[in-house]
Protein backbone atom coordinates (compact mmCIF):
# COMPACT_ATOMS: atom_id res chain seq x y z
CA UNK A 1 0.00 0.00 0.00
CA UNK A 2 1.70 3.19 -1.50
CA UNK A 3 -0.86 5.93 -0.36
CA UNK A 4 -3.47 6.26 2.20
CA UNK A 5 -6.07 8.29 0.55
CA UNK A 6 -8.32 10.50 2.44
CA UNK A 7 -12.00 9.58 2.70
CA UNK A 8 -13.62 11.97 5.28
CA UNK A 9 -14.73 13.33 2.64
CA UNK A 10 -16.99 10.26 1.51
CA UNK A 11 -20.24 10.81 2.94
CA UNK A 12 -22.34 7.14 2.72
CA UNK A 13 -21.63 3.99 1.21
CA UNK A 14 -23.76 3.21 -2.10
CA UNK A 15 -22.91 0.05 -2.88
CA UNK A 16 -21.22 0.55 -5.79
CA UNK A 17 -18.72 -1.91 -5.87
CA UNK A 18 -16.20 1.28 -4.86
CA UNK A 19 -13.35 -0.75 -2.86
CA UNK A 20 -13.91 1.62 0.32
CA UNK A 21 -17.45 0.58 0.49
CA UNK A 22 -16.24 -2.94 -0.19
CA UNK A 23 -13.76 -2.81 2.62
CA UNK A 24 -16.34 -1.10 4.92
CA UNK A 25 -19.06 -4.24 4.36
CA UNK A 26 -15.93 -6.53 4.69
CA UNK A 27 -14.96 -5.31 7.95
CA UNK A 28 -18.42 -4.73 9.48
CA UNK A 29 -19.19 -8.42 8.05
CA UNK A 30 -16.38 -9.43 10.20
CA UNK A 31 -17.28 -7.66 13.45
CA UNK A 32 -20.46 -8.76 13.35
CA UNK A 33 -19.83 -12.61 13.01
CA UNK A 34 -17.59 -12.87 15.95
CA UNK A 35 -19.19 -10.51 17.71
CA UNK A 36 -22.86 -13.03 17.20
CA UNK A 37 -20.22 -16.01 18.19
CA UNK A 38 -19.49 -14.24 21.57
CA UNK A 39 -15.55 -14.13 20.35
CA UNK A 40 -15.81 -10.14 21.27
CA UNK A 41 -17.81 -6.99 22.29
CA UNK A 42 -18.16 -3.73 20.55
CA UNK A 43 -15.48 -2.40 22.70
CA UNK A 44 -12.63 -5.22 21.28
CA UNK A 45 -14.13 -4.37 17.88
CA UNK A 46 -13.49 -0.82 18.51
CA UNK A 47 -9.53 -1.40 19.76
CA UNK A 48 -8.66 -3.87 16.78
CA UNK A 49 -10.03 -1.21 14.69
CA UNK A 50 -7.61 0.99 16.43
CA UNK A 51 -4.65 -0.73 16.23
CA UNK A 52 -5.26 -1.65 13.01
CA UNK A 53 -5.50 1.95 11.67
CA UNK A 54 -2.06 2.84 13.72
CA UNK A 55 -0.59 -0.37 12.28
CA UNK A 56 -1.69 1.13 8.30
CA UNK A 57 -0.39 4.67 9.65
CA UNK A 58 3.05 3.68 10.72
CA UNK A 59 3.10 0.59 7.98
CA UNK A 60 2.67 3.56 5.10
CA UNK A 61 4.85 6.51 7.00
CA UNK A 62 8.37 7.26 6.35
CA UNK A 63 10.58 8.31 9.23
CA UNK A 64 13.43 9.54 7.40
CA UNK A 65 14.95 5.97 7.95
CA UNK A 66 15.99 3.14 5.21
Amino acid sequence: MAEIKDITGHKDFTYRDDASDDLYEEVMSLVQKYAEQGAITATDAVGVLQWATTTIIVMNTDFGGE
